[in-house]
């Protein structure tokens, strides 16, 4: 080959190789500045995302809180009333133990009243001696009311013997009649 072609070819692979730098050289230079910039909005995105995540996650755990709070405090209001039950309970118990006592005290010392009480005219005395004597009513009334009750069967006895008997006389003269009419 000649030095003139020789020079030629030379020249035109400088032209190839300077051409191919470029068509190699731009694109790695434009997309390293690009590549960072992606980079860097990746990095916001996903921040961004993770923030709404998290920002999602804390009103689903405070909703859970909230919920669990408000269990607690329904379960403590029956726990704080049932102790109050308990409580008046207690006390009702203890009113009733007082007052059993009382009774029994009393009931001890009822006799001994009753047997006082004759001899000082009291007010058991004068109970007793009334209800003896509503009794004596009563059954002198209940006697009056039977005896009563029986005049009114006898009187009802009499009346039917009388009605019959008049239903017989009825009859009697009516034939009589019918008899001395027939023959006159």
């Amino acid at each position: 080959m000649s030095g003139e072609t020789k020079a030629k070819a030379k020249k035109r692979m400088e032209k190839k190789e300077k051409r191919a730098n470029e068509i190699t050289t731009p694109p790695a230079q434009q997309i390293t500045p690009k590549l960072g910039t992606f980079r860097a909005e990746r990095h916001i995105l996903c921040n961004t995302k993770n923030a709404s995540e998290l920002e999602r996650l804390a009103r689903v755990l405070r909703t859970y809180e909230w919920v669990d709070h408000r269990a607690k405090v329904a379960r403590k209001e029956d726990q704080i009333t049932e102790r109050d039950q308990v409580d008046q309970v207690r006390r009702q118990k203890g009113g009733a133990t007082r007052e059993a006592g009382v009774a029994e005290a009393n009931r001890v010392d009822v006799p001994t009243q009753r047997d006082s009480e004759p001899m000082t005219g009291g007010r058991f005395t004068q109970l007793e001696e009334e209800a003896k004597e509503v009794e004596k009513v009563v059954i002198k009334l209940r006697a009056q009311a039977v005896i009563r009750e029986g005049a009114i069967e006898n009187e009802e006895a009499a009346q039917e013997a009388s009605n019959h008997e008049l239903s017989e006389v009825r009859i009697s003269f009516a034939s009589r009649r019918f008899f001395f009419f027939h023959i006159g």
